[in-house]
């Protein structure tokens, strides 16, 4: 089944606009810390997520499910922890 990678593609898609937006945000000395954490967390929970979303033994449609709850997730961890702009300087 091939749709299941387009819809797989569309979250992706969905996710890294959102992540885009987020980080533009951003001020520059917060930057080196998105980048950081996307290249720390975010690649590695995407590459390790795909390894095993493939050994998941469920039905078809399960397997999609579960594989786009975790990539939701890890998208929104990484927007929510490291994408987060800065409080400002107190006065």
């Amino acid at each position: 089944m091939q749709t299941d990678r387009i819809y797989v593609g569309v979250l992706l898609l969905a996710g890294f606009l959102w992540l885009r937006f987020r980080a533009r945000k951003l001020q520059e000395a917060e930057r080196s810390r998105a980048l950081m954490g996307s290249m720390l967390f975010l690649v590695p929970m995407l590459i390790g997520g795909r390894w095993a979303f493939d050994k998941l033994r469920f039905g078809e449609f399960q397997n999609l499910a579960i594989e786009m709850v975790g990539l939701a997730a890890v998208i929104a961890v990484t927007g929510f922890v490291f994408m987060t702009p800065g409080r400002g300087e107190k006065p």
